[in-house]
């Protein structure tokens, strides 16, 4: 076109490359993949305003390629919008570097307008591996074996270090293998870099998983790099790891109780024996790797339950006493569980049969005006009050029911005094019916039949009244009832 014919430079919108890949940060503009270099480049132009071309008056749309005139349409009817492009021979492609794209319309009304430049760039220089061809580096592992415990120590990732290579840009792309034999180029993963890694040493991840499913022997890592362009380097030097990553079987053998007597996976525990919080012990043989939490996990889901949270180094536990004695009669589940990087564990389950106080350990409760083993009804004038003396680990878990029994003209005849009573912090001190409240009308005893034996007997519900003993656990008071 005749160059005294322009009129308005830079003014029209400039045109795009749909071939082109999305800028990103510090990365090449415009860049356009070398998968679409081998056959033309469409370009295409935005409509321009003011458009009116006709046989005697067209238009026409001229397209350079950093300022070289590459081809032309011209119309001379309205124009299709499909068909408002260009293509950049293949000739015009082999070369590397930055291009500017830009346009002129020729109007129908004869003036001639030029466009903002579009900027493109071609990259078809491969990657260059850098030191001992590319060869990864392992620097936590060294020359080592890879084995479970590393993995363990490490996150359950084997980390890589690429050596530095030419040159390094933004959209970069780390595609890395791990091969039974080198260069079988089994992928396992990608990492795509961007201008925060730049300057710094790039480190891929194998993942724990994947090694240990590949199994032990002799693997082999390597990697290639893929610029966003699509230029690939050659794939670096294979690096040969040993490994021995196979677990080792998790012993957790089940937690002692050395007060209890037995050495299989019932034991017996008397409360008898119990002065103190009761010691659980992890046994030493028990597998449990530094930084690993573990819970020691006495009667899980009962009344009683109580979760020791682990220590790192130390074997012995502790269960407060109301814990175990809020178990008595019951057998009870006791393990540890350990929180490992390769998932949760458990330990065997040690179970625990926590036989009750013998009831000649138990106070026997006692009845005001009884005169050895008799009480007279003609020598009272008020009811006779029932006490309890505190026992061996009572504590505010238990309840308490006191009954008495006896016989009258129509047979058996019962009467509760207590039912289902918490024990309160006080009468852990001065144990039941201290205060003198707690008392027998005598109207019920002058109801049964002289001569006979009456009782007075205690069950204590040592879980909160969840469960209550059959018989009584304490001894009874046995009475003869006199006139």
């Amino acid at each position: 076109m005749p160059m005294d014919s322009i009129r308005n430079y830079d003014v029209l919108d400039p045109p795009s490359a749909p071939a082109a890949l999305d800028d990103i940060t510090d990365g090449a503009p415009g860049l356009l993949p070398v998968a679409d270099l081998s056959r033309p480049l469409r370009i295409e132009v935005p409509q321009w305003p003011i458009s009116s071309p006709s046989p005697d008056r067209p238009e026409t749309l001229s397209l350079y390629w950093d300022g070289e005139f590459v081809d032309e349409k011209t119309w001379y009817a309205a124009i299709d919008p499909n068909e408002l492009f260009i293509d950049v021979p293949v000739d015009s492609l082999l070369k590397e570097g930055e291009f500017k794209v830009t346009y002129r319309v020729l109007g129908y009304n004869g003036v001639e307008t030029g466009s903002k430049p579009l900027t493109l760039t071609i990259d078809r220089t491969a990657p260059v591996l850098g030191g001992d061809r590319g060869r990864l580096e392992f620097p936590e592992l060294g020359s080592l074996p890879l084995t479970d415990e590393f993995l363990k120590k490490h996150g359950e990732v084997l980390r890589g270090q690429v050596p530095d290579y030419q040159v390094f840009m933004p959209g970069d792309t780390i595609v890395y293998y791990w091969d039974d034999q080198p260069l079988d180029n089994t992928q396992v993963g990608e990492l795509t870099l961007t201008s925060a890694n730049a300057g710094t040493p790039v480190i891929i991840e194998y993942d724990g998983q994947m090694i240990r499913a590949r199994g032990d022997g002799v693997r082999y890592g390597q990697y290639l790099v893929r610029d966003r362009a699509g230029n690939e380097s050659q794939v670096a030097v294979p690096k040969a790891v040993i490994v021995d990553a196979k677990p080792v079987p998790r012993v957790l053998p089940w937690p002692e109780v050395p007060l209890a007597t037995g050495n299989q996976e019932l034991v017996t525990l008397m409360l008898i024996d119990i002065h103190e919080p009761l010691e659980i012990r992890i046994p030493e043989p028990a597998v449990i790797y530094p930084g690993e939490p573990f819970t020691v996990e006495w009667a899980l889901g009962m009344f009683g339950e109580q979760l020791l949270p682990g220590v790192e180094g130390v074997r012995s536990y502790r269960v407060a006493e109301r814990n175990v004695v809020a178990l008595s009669g019951k057998t009870v589940p006791l393990r540890y569980a350990v929180d490992g990087s390769d998932g949760q564990w458990w330990s065997d389950v040690r179970r625990v049969a926590i036989a009750p106080l013998p009831r000649s350990s138990m106070p026997i409760p006692q009845l005001s005006g009884t005169t050895g083993t008799t009480f007279s009804l003609k020598q009272q004038t008020r009811d006779p009050a029932i006490t309890l003396a505190p026992w061996k680990l009572i504590s505010v878990d238990q309840w308490v029911r006191i009954e008495i029994r006896g016989v009258s003209s129509e047979g058996a005849s019962n009467l509760p005094v207590m039912h289902n009573h918490a024990v309160t912090e006080s009468e852990l001190e001065s144990g039941i019916g201290a205060t003198g409240d707690l008392t027998v009308p005598l109207t019920f005893l002058g109801s049964l039949l002289l001569g006979q034996n009456f009782t007075v007997e205690v069950k204590v519900s040592f879980d909160a009244g969840r469960t209550w003993p059959a018989l009584p656990n304490f001894e009874p008071l046995e009475i003869t009832l006199l006139a």
